[in-house]
């Protein structure tokens, strides 16, 4: 079996009659809703039917949006106010109740929202600022750390700008800055850990995305590239370039790890392209919208089909969602799948923009390892008195060699 995307509904982002560019977009955890933050306002659909659950509506622009779990998510706006809004179903069918809670963390922007993967742990930023908080009891957050300015940042009493935030693991996140390299920090001693400067450290730092396993960093960036980073050791590892020739954006190409980390999205123009993490490889037709440029990425696994989702957001405004199916692969794909399966050295495999760089496959050693034997073999042959094709001579002499035998 092979897993193939195919469309599954187009969602038009409008309040108050009013079309609007989402921010950000997010599933819940099981796949049932899909969130997008968009003018002063987040709204949630349901995605098997596209229908437009509620709105959250607020004063100020709506930046970001995370699920903590099926029924509950995090919002974030431009003057630093997070809403915690829980989705209660009541008696009735399409009873839905909206309870809020509101609280005031940031002076700044709330741009970014990275939950631990086990959400016990939440990361907010914006402009110079990271905190971490914690649920609490009472259905509330309680503040556990402010991560200080970069050290470089602080010699030269520079403006701080973070671009990105995502956790490593439960005690280690990654932040990305624009004019001073991507750290990793230790918030449960609350220290520094140590900056990585085998990450991509740059004067202009592109934002960045961290896999869901901690393993794989890609920072994303205005040219049509996506570079992947292994964290624990600091290797660059591979450039992902769409085939389509898109010339460089004035915003970042959006980005995003699925199926746990071990595969990667990165859209450009307005096509969505899928890598193999592991082999660098397309495993899939790309994906693309009927019209717009993709802007922002979401995917995450409906519990209850056992389907993968994607969804990407145009700058028309809209949302598109992909869902996974299996199909009976042919047999030039099985074929193949054999082929991959029996060359792990085909991970190992680099493409550049001028040359393909290649491990030999096991087929290849296996055809000089034949080559070598077989020269032998003619070497030894040889060095007989007898020629190596003449089959005449050699039966002749063997023949021979029986009746002195005889005779004697």
């Amino acid at each position: 079996m092979v897993l193939q995307y195919e469309l599954q509904r187009s969602i038009q982002c409008t309040y108050d009659d009013n079309l609007y560019i989402p921010k950000t977009i997010a599933f819940s955890p099981g796949g049932q809703y899909i969130a997008a933050a968009f003018g002063t306002c987040v709204c949630v659909w349901q995605c098997s039917t596209g229908d437009k659950e509620y709105e959250v509506p607020y004063e100020a622009k709506a930046l970001s949006v995370a699920w903590t779990d099926e029924r509950q998510f995090i919002c974030g706006f431009a003057d630093g106010m997070l809403l915690i809004a829980t989705i209660e179903i009541g008696k009735h069918k399409g009873d839905i109740n909206h309870k809020l809670v509101g609280f005031d963390p940031l002076n700044s922007p709330v741009e970014f929202i990275s939950l631990h993967h086990s959400h016990s742990s939440i990361a907010i930023g914006g402009d110079d600022i990271v905190q971490i908080w914690e649920p609490s009891d009472d259905g509330y957050l309680k503040h556990v750390i402010t991560i200080p300015p970069p050290p470089t940042a602080s010699r030269d009493g520079r403006k701080v700008k973070v671009t990105s935030i995502g956790w490593v693991d439960r005690e280690t996140i990654i932040v990305s800055y624009l004019n001073d390299g991507i750290l990793m920090w230790n918030v449960a001693s609350n220290g520094h850990l140590r900056p990585r400067p085998g990450l991509p450290v740059r004067n202009q730092c592109p934002r960045g995305l961290v896999a869901p396993d901690g393993r794989h960093f890609v920072a994303l960036s205005k040219a049509n590239a996506f570079h992947l980073y292994h964290i624990d050791s600091c290797a660059f590892l591979h450039s992902f370039r769409p085939d389509d020739n898109a010339a460089s954006s004035p915003s970042y190409h959006p980005a995003l790890f699925i199926h746990n980390g071990s595969a990667l999205l990165g859209a450009s123009g307005s096509k969505v392209f899928l890598w193999d993490v592991r082999t660098f490889l397309s495993f899939h037709e790309p994906l693309s919208v009927p019209s717009g440029q993709l802007l922002q990425l979401a995917g995450e696994c409906a519990a209850s089909t056992d389907q993968f989702l994607i969804a990407g957001s145009t700058s028309t405004g809209r949302i598109v969602i992909w869902k996974s199916h299996q199909v009976l692969a042919s047999r030039s794909q099985l074929l193949n799948n054999e082929t991959k399966a029996q060359c792990p050295a085909e991970r190992f495999s680099y493409k550049s923009a001028t040359r393909d760089r290649k491990t030999p496959s096991t087929g290849v050693w296996s055809y000089i390892f034949g080559a070598v034997i077989f020269t032998v073999v003619i070497v030894l042959l040889n060095s007989r008195t007898v020629p190596l094709f003449n089959r005449s001579a050699l039966l002749s002499s063997e023949s021979g060699t029986l009746s002195s035998e005889s005779s004697q």
